[in-house]
């Protein structure tokens, strides 16, 4: 079984580079990262990869979370007074094997710390090309299973509801 490299997210630094995302700020920076944690997820989903999403400071202690219960998506609020960026570099510091991460930021000095541990970095708009590219994925696959559903079970059924 291949082995899909770690997506890391560079939360805040994404979210002001998506101009839909940045206006939501008047909502509060929870509702704004909690969006972001949902558009990423569809690569979780439609691709079984490893996403953690990183952002900065928010408490005492590191904060991990599990929105969906399951291990493989990840977010982190890194403790006040360490920020996203060194949490980043040093996960993708650590990953294992050649190009075992990739990093979405347009954070320069991220870029390049990823590149010399051998992994890989993204745009944010590459990062929002390939949530675009699963959506339609897994719409195309939700669409496959209707008409499979609608074959086994008669169109009438869907009608029901």
């Amino acid at each position: 079984m291949v082995t899909l490299p770690h997506l890391i997210v560079d939360g805040y630094n994404v979210i002001h580079a998506w101009p839909d995302l940045c206006r939501e700020f008047h909502r509060g920076s929870d509702v704004v990262c909690d969006l972001l944690v949902e558009v990423v997820r569809v690569i979780h989903d439609a691709e079984g990869r490893h996403v953690t999403i990183v952002f900065d400071g928010k408490g005492e202690t590191m904060s991990l979370l599990h929105p969906t219960k399951e291990p493989s998506l990840t977010v982190i609020y890194t403790p006040s007074g360490t920020s996203a960026d060194a949490i980043i570099e040093q996960m993708a510091s650590n990953a294992k094997g050649r190009q075992a991460v990739v990093v979405a930021s347009r954070d320069n000095m991220i870029c390049e710390t990823v590149s010399t541990v051998g992994g890989e970095s993204i745009s944010p708009e590459a990062l929002r090309d390939w949530v675009d590219r699963c959506q339609k994925q897994q719409t195309v696959t939700l669409l496959k299973q209707k008409q499979v559903s609608d074959k086994k079970f008669g169109a009438g059924l869907s009608e029901l509801f």
